[in-house]
């Protein structure tokens, strides 16, 4: 009986500190330092693990459920140099708040001109181009077959690409 009793408080015990042990979280908002815009998408991580999070549309983010203790945090987002924090400390039961400004990282994106030109010497633009008209086309559309050039001339008067050609 008494050996059940001790067993019966132990058990009680553990679940007890269980159910009542305290985490604790990191919380805060990611921002530029220059245009003080949020930064969507940014990286929160506890260095050296994959415990982290992600800034939301509002720039904010949640480590939740850390044992108390000192953390060292990095911040990352592209283009932007990464902030590392070191030392922070989160206590039980209490959010640590870290609000973070990020310096651009002097990478310029450049724009980026594209240009396009139709070369009509090649085999595919000359298949594509001579193989069918408009209407044909639209025939392909109605009947799920596709006319040929010399098709459409003798089957639709009315096409306009063809009598151009």
């Amino acid at each position: 009986m008494k050996f059940k009793n001790i067993l019966l408080t132990f058990f009680f015990g553990f679940f007890a500190s269980i159910l009542f042990s305290q985490t604790g979280s990191i919380t805060g908002v990611v921002i530029d330092k220059k245009t003080r815009e949020t930064l969507v998408g940014a990286s929160v991580v506890i260095t050296g693990t994959i415990n982290g999070a992600i800034t939301d549309f509002d720039g904010k983010y949640a480590i939740q459920k850390l044992k108390p203790g000192t953390y060292d945090v990095t911040i990352s987002f592209v283009a932007y140099t990464s902030t590392n924090i070191k030392g922070l400390v989160v206590a039980d039961g209490k959010p640590t708040i870290l609000n973070v400004q990020l310096e651009s990282g002097g990478t310029d994106i450049k724009t980026i001109e594209v240009t396009a030109e139709v070369n009509r010497q090649s085999s595919v633009s000359l298949m594509s181009t001579a193989n069918f008209c408009i209407d044909g086309v639209r025939h392909f559309a109605r009947n799920n077959k596709a006319l040929t050039r010399q098709e459409c001339r003798r089957s639709i008067e009315t096409c306009e690409w063809c009598k151009r050609e």
